[in-house]
């Protein structure tokens, strides 16, 4: 198996956490249980 250095580091950084959250709630704003996630985020 090859192995690339701080994968890891780079698949959970926020920035990258982030724009996956956003490609998976295109189209399901209108949600409840969306409206209530976007209603209690907490940004840094």
């Amino acid at each position: 198996m090859k192995r690339t250095g701080y994968l890891f580091d780079r698949i959970v950084a926020f920035s990258n956490l982030w724009r996956a959250a956003h490609k998976a709630w295109r189209g399901k704003k209108d949600k409840t249980r969306i409206a209530n996630f976007y209603f209690n985020l907490e940004l840094f």
